[in-house]
């Protein structure tokens, strides 16, 4: 990706430079002047810019400075996540604290269910004997789809 965006910028230098070398004095001296222009323009824009938000700052800032107001907004941010990584810990710390405690639970459970006297009270009672039962005892299937006649 990296290669063929440098590739691509230059090839639009190189056919830049053609285009320049192929252009006359006249359109040279026309195009250094539009681009003088654009320049100035910007710098323009940017002091008006510039003008606008020194005013604000003046208005909004009694007897701080622009950079005491700056550090002021760093350390209002900073201590915001000083406090969010505090409660980050404290549910980290609590986590850990319910997963320690929900494995202790499941290993007791295990042991429980290993010792001999307990094993047999998860066991079932009931046996079913298939011997007992006769085909006419057993209900039979009944088909509700597709419908035919029986």
């Amino acid at each position: 990706m990296k290669n063929k965006w440098l590739l691509g910028l230059g090839a639009a230098a190189a056919g830049t430079a053609f285009y320049v070398a192929k252009m006359s004095t006249e359109k040279r001296a026309q195009l250094k002047r539009q681009l003088d222009e654009s320049v100035d323009q910007g710098k323009q824009t940017a002091l008006k810019y510039y003008k606008y938000f020194a005013e604000y700052m003046d208005e909004t800032t009694t007897e701080q400075t622009f950079s005491e107001w700056m550090k002021d907004q760093v350390g209002t941010v900073k201590g915001k996540f000083a406090d969010q990584q505090d409660n980050m810990q404290a549910t980290l710390a609590s986590l850990k604290q319910s997963t320690a405690d929900l494995k202790d639970r499941l290993n007791q459970v295990k042991e429980d269910m290993q010792t001999p006297a307990e094993e047999e009270a998860y066991q079932d009672d009931i046996v079913v004997d298939s011997g007992i039962f006769t085909e006419e005892d057993e209900p039979r299937v009944q088909v509700f789809y597709p419908h035919t006649k029986d």
